[in-house]
């Protein structure tokens, strides 16, 4: 059976509290899809487990690989009711390549 590809978008940076928090959101959100009959795709959790996100250019590679993935994707979801920087940047090139967009409230 193939699964829809879905891109989750929600927040991962902040405080180190916020980001451990916010990665077992997202862990929890990913269990969820898959158990829905989804393929969750979230670069959230595997680039910052060994890129620097204090440093500028591997930062940049890591935000430019995941709309490599959310490219590949059959629709975006959207988590929470805050949006980051980088969550604005995944909703306007799936909004300018046609990728379904879905809200979720928290």
């Amino acid at each position: 059976m193939k699964r829809k590809k879905i891109y989750v978008c929600a927040p991962y940076s902040g405080t180190l509290e916020e980001m451990l928090h916010n990665r077992k959101l997202t862990i929890d959100r990913c269990y969820a899809l898959y158990a829905q009959g989804y393929h969750p795709i979230a670069p959230q959790l595997f680039y910052p487990s060994f890129l620097d996100e204090d440093d500028p250019e591997q930062r940049q590679f890591g935000l430019d690989a995941g709309l490599e993935w959310l490219a590949m994707c059959d629709e975006i979801f959207v988590y929470g009711s805050r949006t980051t920087a980088g969550m604005l940047r995944e909703i306007d090139y799936a909004l300018d390549h046609g990728i379904p967009s879905r809200y979720v409230p928290e």
